[in-house]
């Protein structure tokens, strides 16, 4: 009895060996993504406390005339650096004050800096 043999021997295994190839490739490239994804919202996240932080003491400093003690900006945002700078600007803003606050953070493993500037005149006066 004679076996017929196909001209296309190894056809299947070939196809077999390409899909996993690409099954591969994607997983992969789906791998990256992901992390890629997960280090930018680790950014975003740092950079949206700082802006919060600086917000705050802003507001308190336009508001109260203080500012927000460092106890409670370490317990509201422990990650994240304030400092506060008030000064006099010159005589063309007569009875205004200017206050500057900066707030750093870290993010991606403690890698990269996050810093914010604000700054905010005020009426001279209701700060210490």
């Amino acid at each position: 009895m004679k076996i017929h043999r196909s001209k296309h021997k190894g056809w299947i295994t070939t196809e077999v060996v390409v899909s996993i190839m690409l099954l591969t490739t994607l997983i992969g490239t789906l791998a990256m993504a992901m992390s890629f994804t997960r280090k930018f919202n680790k950014y975003q996240l740092v950079n949206q406390q700082c802006i919060a932080a600086a917000q705050a003491q802003l507001d308190s400093i336009t508001v109260t005339g203080r500012t927000i003690d460092q106890e409670t900006l370490r317990r509201l945002w422990p990650m994240i650096t304030v400092t506060t700078e008030i000064q006099t600007p010159g005589e063309d803003w007569q009875g205004l004050e200017l206050a500057r606050v900066r707030a750093t953070g870290r993010s991606i493993n403690r890698s990269k800096e996050v810093t914010v500037e604000m700054s905010r005149y005020f009426v001279k006066g209701k700060s210490k």
